[in-house]
This record gives C-alpha cells, sequence and structure tokens, in this order.
C-alpha cells in the first residue's frame, strides 16, 4: 500500500512538473492579435531617454521573448530582452511592403531596411544607440 502511494504521488509530481515546464518554455513565444496583445501587454513609458519597457499586464514582469502580432494585415514581429526592443524587428505592410530594424537596449542600432512588395531594398539607414548615422558621400572616381 505505502509503495502504491508513493508510485501515485511520484507520477502526481512528476506530471505537474512537465506541465509547468511546458508553460515557461511558451512563455518566450507570443503570437496573436492587437486585441489579444493589448490584453496581454503594458508599457510602462520611459523618460525621453530610457526606452519603455513591455510588461505583462497581470504580472508586471519584464517579457523577454519574441512577439508576432497582427493589426488589420500589418504583421511585426518583434524581439525582447527584459522588456527592451534588443534584436531584429520586422513590420510587414498589407500591400507587401516591410521594414526590417535591429534594436540594442531598447534603441535603434544598426541598420534600417525598406523593401517594396516586390522585395527590392529601397533605403538604408544607419542608427547608434537611437541616433541617426549621417550617410557618408560617395566618392566618385570621375
Amino acid at each position: 500500500m505505502y509503495l502504491k502511494r508513493t508510485t501515485i504521488a511520484i507520477w502526481i509530481f512528476f506530471l505537474i512538473s512537465c506541465e509547468l515546464d511546458q508553460d515557461l518554455s511558451t512563455e518566450s513565444n507570443w503570437i496573436g492579435g492587437e486585441t489579444a496583445f493589448t490584453n496581454d501587454f503594458d508599457y510602462l513609458t520611459g523618460s525621453s531617454d530610457q526606452p519603455s519597457l513591455l510588461v505583462r499586464r497581470n504580472s508586471r514582469d519584464l517579457f523577454s521573448g519574441s512577439v508576432e502580432r497582427n493589426k488589420s494585415g500589418v504583421l511585426t514581429e518583434q524581439v525582447y530582452k527584459e522588456g527592451k526592443l534588443h534584436g531584429k524587428s520586422i513590420k510587414k505592410s498589407p500591400d507587401g511592403s516591410w521594414v526590417e530594424a535591429n534594436y540594442l537596449d531598447g534603441r535603434l542600432h544598426g541598420q534600417i531596411k525598406l523593401y517594396d512588395r516586390s522585395g527590392s531594398l529601397r533605403s538604408i539607414m544607419n542608427y547608434s544607440n537611437g541616433v541617426l548615422v549621417p550617410s557618408q558621400p560617395s566618392l566618385s572616381s570621375d
């Protein structure tokens, strides 16, 4: 009888821990529409020199992971680290054009690339820690 109870207790513990592991693994990837996004998340707005932070609405925990959301045909894919945009961000328009940007600790950093609906690169801008880096004039060999 003791062995049977112990075995049952171990199985219950095992099943609960597997369920917790599954919840943790999906925590870092969120996919949904704009309404669900605003129901699940809030932005804590920073000052002019501090970026906004993405937090879970219920727990107020800083979000780390990827977010993919759709609002009226505009698809946005972003990566957050400790509540701040961090890594590649892509925004696709209904007409097929899109923008790729890179973030570092919540600030634009690196190249922003704008593509038209046929996939042709239309423009590149460079940022460093949130500041636009002026493009250098090209030197011609005329």
